[in-house]
């Protein structure tokens, strides 16, 4: 239930930030932070579900990528975050070995370690964050990792902070350990197993009074490097239209958010939270597309999914979920259902996904 409240609040929060973004120029003043406030949510909700796909094991979204990648996205959002005192310099490798991994886990553990960073300079100081190509010739291991001889991308964060002793060192990744009054211990739990997961390596430097250094290490990936193409960032402009969607939801702020977005657009939209509305909506109106929450308290989705096949074989149904897509939910794919939104959404995501599907 906590999950899904959080979910719930993201998805609120980004709704109106993508209907604030659609109103304003991208030279507003006010955009930069608003898309300051969208990231974050994203990130918050992000963590809220690969916290719950870590607690059962394993990695969560694996692609190919560049760190260099997770470093801006990170320092776009610390740069606007983090007090004036702190000063944040970048030295990234250009020609950096990509690695396979999950993105968003990968943005935490770095928004992680600079957090700490930056709570461990009492006044004015100065986070460093490197990348560079490197190579183990041997194959290493500790009490904690063990990796084996191969060519590795290393991620550095330093900071000339208050530094850690030795006994503290020791204890760092422990759950629930901090040195923090007010801190819960999980962050660097949480970093020592996303590295782990991804058949990295950690290594600390730390000396009191002198600052501490993070050196991460992740195995170059096999899979050809398919380099992205930079995109000027361009002003919301989702697509339009004016057909008639079925939105069944059970969170009341959900449903709101999106169908004030969705009508903006041109859409005509229904809401149901259990099957006997959805039945009763669907056989009154000429519905052309279903988004349909597939955990849905008062009436299982995949219910009500069959039974909308049943009344129209040709239903276009859109699945959603916080959660990813799991057995269940890869079988209603694969009896028809056109595709699955993960939330909280990306609203302009959406809005494309509809449209696609719609046309």
């Amino acid at each position: 239930m906590g999950s899904e409240m959080c979910i719930r609040d993201r998805t609120n929060i980004t709704g109106h930030t993508s209907l604030m973004k659609m109103e304003l120029d991208k030279n507003h003043p006010f955009y930069k932070k608003i898309n300051v406030i969208e990231q974050s949510a994203y990130r918050a909700a992000e963590l809220t579900r690969q916290l719950l796909g870590f607690a059962k094991g394993g990695k969560y979204k694996i692609e190919n990528l560049n760190l260099n990648d997770i470093v801006k996205n990170v320092y776009n959002m610390i740069q606007e975050t983090f007090e004036k005192r702190i000063s944040i310099t970048l030295n990234l490798e250009p020609e950096l070995y990509y690695i396979e991994g999950d993105a968003g886990q990968l943005e935490q553990v770095l928004l992680n370690l600079c957090i700490n960073a930056r709570d461990a300079i009492p006044g004015k100081g100065n986070i460093y964050i490197d990348t560079l190509n490197t190579r183990f010739l041997k194959p290493y291991s500790d009490h904690l990792f063990s990796i084996s001889p191969g060519y590795y991308t290393l991620l550095q964060i330093s900071d000339d902070g208050t530094g850690m002793s030795d006994e503290v060192q020791r204890k760092i990744f422990e759950p629930f350990f901090s040195t923090k009054e007010d801190g819960t211990g999980m962050g660097l739990a949480m970093v020592y197993g996303i590295v782990k997961s991804h058949n990295g390596l950690i290594k600390v430097y730390s000396e009191k009074g002198k600052g501490t250094i993070f050196k991460l290490f992740f195995p170059k990936s096999k899979k050809s490097e398919k380099k992205k193409k930079e995109k000027p960032e361009k002003k919301l402009h989702p697509a339009k239209g004016r057909e008639k969607i079925l939105l069944i939801e059970n969170e009341k702020e959900v449903v709101e958010v999106v169908k004030v977005f969705l009508e903006e657009l041109g859409y005509k939209v229904f809401t149901a939270s259990n099957k006997k509305e959805v039945l009763k909506l669907f056989r009154e109106n000429k519905i052309e597309l279903v988004i349909l929450d597939i955990i849905i308290p008062e009436s299982e989705g995949k219910e009500i999914f069959y039974e909308l096949k049943k009344l129209n074989p040709d239903v276009k149904i859109l699945l959603t979920s916080s959660y990813s897509i799991n057995d269940e939910i890869q079988e209603i794919l694969n009896s028809g259902a056109k595709g699955f939104i993960q939330k909280p959404y990306i609203f302009d995501q959406l809005t494309k996904t509809i449209r696609e599907t719609l046309d």
